[in-house]
């Protein structure tokens, strides 16, 4: 045996430690991709710390919780519109002192008729959009309240809905509609019945249009992960199918925010491209979705037991986003208790989607309804009152 045998065996034994090292890094890396979605570390540098309240007291006629709302500065003067759907009415109130400045009702038929209103936006105070879920009509109304212009936000061609296509409208306070380039944009859920598969492989979740031509294209589609979970043997619940959506308009993005998934869809404006953040919460690893075979009256039990994120909004003034993430109480025995279902938690990411901090809110808020000015956030708080709303500031400050 000669000398240069050894050497080459140890070379060898390097090279192929060398190789093993590889495919672990690979192998981590990899694994790692993989969860993600799941965990992530992070340095907490900021909270949320309440400060005080403001109360909006309404008229008779109104309902607290059957109202949808919207914050308009004109001349730094800052105006809280209110929509009923008890009586189909439009309030306009002064947020300062919390008073009623006028009181429209809307029609819901006729020359200006608007049908059954569920949400509004307000780009000025002579252009203010009305949407009708369950009408897919969108009204363009002006400071008169006549109707300028309508949209019709079905599929078909025909003028009538067609199951197994299109997108179902959301006027919910968690998916306000936005407004960027000329076009209105409007959140949804796939008109399509959820135990059907294309549900999950061609749902769509929102649609932007163009108020000049009424054309409408759809922006975006259920998440892959949709599919995912379908074939994996899961069906989604009807309390899951809605998703949240918020505007950065410096960036030109609307941020998607789902119930079930931990990350969020970014969607580029311009280009319509679609780039997925993680944005979940340290309190938990994964939101299960049912069985495909689970009874119907099982799965509102099922949910319960699941966290879920219900909404997300963008604080322009701090430049940071709000994720809220309900978490199961489960501290509450029965519908007779009157503890809360949920225990509301606030993940706050900065402008690039990085945590930056998380904060558990006392018990007896509403977290689909926030306000957001320049002096911080207004959460709206339950109160045992028939024609008064509540909201406490929280400020968002440094550890």
């Amino acid at each position: 045996m000669t000398f240069s045998q050894p050497k080459k065996v140890i070379k060898m034994i390097k090279l192929i430690q060398y190789l093993l090292l590889v495919i672990i890094i690979l192998g981590c890396s990899s694994k790692k991709d993989e969860s993600s979605t799941l965990k992530y570390s992070y340095v907490e540098t900021h909270r949320l710390l309440p400060l005080g309240d403001k109360v909006i007291k309404l008229d008779s006629l109104t309902d607290p919780w059957k109202i949808h709302y919207f914050m308009f500065n004109q001349n730094y003067r800052k105006q809280l519109f209110i929509l009923s759907s008890l009586d189909n009415s439009l309030q306009v109130y002064d947020w300062e002192k919390g008073t009623l400045l006028s009181k429209k009702i809307l029609p819901k038929e006729g020359p200006d008729g608007v049908g059954v209103a569920s949400s509004i936006f307000v780009k000025n105070i002579d252009s203010i959009f009305v949407l009708s879920s369950y009408q897919f009509q969108l009204s363009l109304i002006n400071a008169d309240y006549k109707v300028v212009k309508r949209y019709s936000l079905l599929h078909s061609s025909n003028g009538k809905p067609k199951i197994g296509e299109g997108m179902f409208p959301i006027g919910k306070q968690t998916s306000s509609m936005g407004f960027y380039n000329n076009k209105i944009i409007v959140g949804g859920y796939p008109f399509i019945d959820r135990t059907e598969e294309s549900f999950y492989s061609k749902g769509k979740t929102s649609l932007s249009l163009d108020i000049k031509s009424g054309v409408f294209e759809y922006l975006t589609s259920v998440p892959n992960s949709y599919k995912v979970r379908y074939e994996n043997g899961n069906k989604i619940l009807p309390q899951q199918i809605f998703s949240s959506q918020t505007f950065n308009y410096e960036k030109g993005q609307m941020i998607l925010s789902h119930l079930t998934e931990p990350f969020v869809e970014v969607v580029n404006l311009n280009s319509k491209k679609v780039i997925d953040f993680y944005a979940g919460g340290e309190s938990i690893s994964e939101i299960l979705w049912a069985k495909r075979n689970m009874e119907n009256q099982d799965e509102f039990k099922f949910f319960l037991k699941q966290p879920y994120f219900s909404s997300i909004y963008y604080d322009k003034y701090r430049k940071v986003y709000y994720r809220i993430l309900e978490l199961p109480n489960l501290e509450k025995k029965d519908n007779y208790d009157e503890q809360p279902w949920t225990k509301p938690s606030v993940i706050i990411l900065n402008d690039e989607f990085k945590k930056i901090g998380e904060t558990i809110l006392p018990k007896g808020y509403s977290l689909s309804s926030l306000i957001i000015t320049e002096n911080g956030a207004y959460f709206r708080k339950y109160i045992d009152s028939e024609d008064t709303i509540l909201f406490t500031l929280f400020k968002l400050i440094e550890k």
